[in-house]
């Protein structure tokens, strides 16, 4: 009976493992910071050909943490604006980027 029990034991922690690993890689797929949600979100909504978005993405973080200095703010608005003109081709639809961000 012994060796019953210890195949019994040895079958539920193999399974026990494969469940961790079942949930490590469910995990390990799940975006967990901005610019991964944001990567996820545009590329189902199919906008990973627009690459103004991306230098949208990249200069956030600095727009957002200057919101309180009006000077910084618009010096970081006039980078990325540049930013854009030198990677868009055509027009530039901001509120593409919104329904990523959101």
């Amino acid at each position: 009976k012994k060796t019953d029990n210890s195949a019994s034991d040895s079958d539920q922690v193999v399974q026990g493992h494969a469940q961790e690993s079942d949930d490590k890689s469910l995990a390990g797929g799940v975006p967990t910071t901005y610019p991964e949600m944001f990567g996820f979100n545009s590329a189902v909504m199919g906008f990973n050909d627009k690459k103004w978005m991306k230098e949208v993405l990249d200069c956030f973080h600095n727009i957002v943490t200057n919101v309180s200095n009006s000077a910084r703010l618009q010096e970081e608005c006039d980078v990325l604006a540049l930013r854009i003109s030198r990677v868009a081709k055509g027009s530039v639809n901001f509120a593409d980027y919104k329904s990523c961000m959101l």
